[in-house]
């Protein structure tokens, strides 16, 4: 159930789309000042796609557009000084236009803020000000400042000390694959030495160590208590592990009226999966009756967290139906300019190649069924929801 995005998604544009064109494009576009051009074209001379490789003419277009403001144009041209790629080494002028991508919301500028309080790097050493960039990149999903944070979190480094939500932000690392943020879930010693007599969340991320050095047993019953105990990620896991019939190293029966009701408890405290996979439910009639008025209410809940399937899914259904609309034009153009938005934002915001291959056909699909206006429209409302 995959995506596509919008025009500053850019490797996706590049990856498959008629470069030439597009670069030939943007060149016109760039030397008018414009910003999301000029930084596809600082992209496409950095990594090569479309172009030879040429580090100071990527220098050259990410500046521009940084000097307008851009973030992402500022992050990238702060790694080109810190690296010294197409510029000569400057730490002072990578951290002061990481600042700037930080303060702009690029998520990799957050994460370079943080290490730059972590080490005293330019700005003076302060772990709570470290932790502060941390956790505004870890929101936005980057698995090296999740790992960061939680380690702050379990050491006390410019937070109070806190081995429940660290070991929340290490699995949302490890489920990118981060190998670091798994090996410390792993850590059986450690959540046996920090267990809590009482504490739901450290119970439960000590019955998943358990489940991931082979105990399955002795993890399920701990997850168990856990989940009972309120624990929001304990009870999203087991509303999963109930659908799969499975959880690390341990076989459990399917069962989709438990999973429905785990995940109920979960999408109530404000867990995105559980929102969308409840939705999903709904949709499909698993474990409860099919009900299109939840499906919706919940898969927007999803949405509204920037959860990418529900981007997704909520574009496809609003796609059929648009296609199944006969009777009023004006409604009909109203619900594919929701579904354009929605695909829109699923293809941005999705992290696979193959998701994003998804959703660019589906976008396709959309946008041939609109008038320019129309996708104008689509595209316009993709940019504010997407904020």
């Amino acid at each position: 159930m995959k995506k596509r995005g919008f025009a500053l998604s850019v490797l996706l544009l590049l990856a498959g789309l008629g470069w030439s064109q597009d670069i030939a494009t943007w060149k016109a576009q760039a030397a008018e000042g414009n910003i999301g051009a000029q930084y596809n074209l600082g992209l496409a001379y950095s990594q090569g796609l479309g172009l030879a490789p040429d580090p100071k003419e990527a220098a050259r277009w990410f500046r521009l557009a940084a000097d307008q403001g851009f973030a992402p144009a500022a992050a990238s041209l702060g790694l080109m000084y810190f690296k010294g790629e197409g510029v000569p080494v400057d730490h002072a002028e990578a951290v002061r236009l990481f600042r700037i991508g930080a303060e702009g919301g690029d998520a990799f500028a957050q994460l370079c803020m943080g290490i730059s309080y972590a080490n005293g790097d330019q700005v003076p050493q302060d772990p709570a000000e470290s932790a502060r960039w941390m956790r505004l990149s870890a929101i936005q999903g980057n698995p090296s400042a999740q790992l960061n944070l939680g380690n702050a979190l379990a050491a006390g480094n410019g937070v109070s000390v806190s081995y429940a939500e660290a070991g929340a932000w290490w699995y949302a690392a490890a489920l990118q694959g981060h190998p670091k943020a798994k090996a410390n879930l792993s850590n059986l010693g450690l959540w046996r030495k920090v267990a809590t007599k009482g504490d739901p969340g450290i119970q439960c991320w000590l019955g998943f160590s358990q489940l991931l050095n082979g105990d399955g047993k002795a993890g399920f019953t701990t997850l168990v208590k856990a989940a009972e105990g309120g624990y929001v990620h304990a009870q999203a896991m087991l509303g999963a592990a109930y659908y799969e019939g499975s959880l690390p190293g341990y076989t459990l029966k399917k069962d989709l009226a438990e999973s429905a009701r785990w995940c109920r408890l979960a999408a109530e405290q404000g867990d995105a999966a559980s929102q969308y996979n409840l939705g999903m439910a709904y949709v499909q009639g698993e474990g409860v009756d099919k009900d299109p008025t939840q499906a919706l209410a919940w898969l927007l809940k999803a949405a509204s967290q920037h959860y990418v399937d529900a981007y997704y899914n909520l574009g496809a259904g609003l796609l059929m139906a648009a296609q199944q609309e006969n009777s009023d034009a004006g409604l009909r153009a109203e619900i594919l300019v929701k579904a354009y938005m929605f695909m829109s934002l699923a293809g941005d915001k999705d992290k696979t190649e193959e998701g994003r291959a998804q959703a660019r056909d589906a976008l396709a699909k959309i946008a041939i069924k609109m008038t320019p206006d129309q996708v104008a429209e689509g595209q316009r409302q993709a940019s504010f929801y997407g904020r």
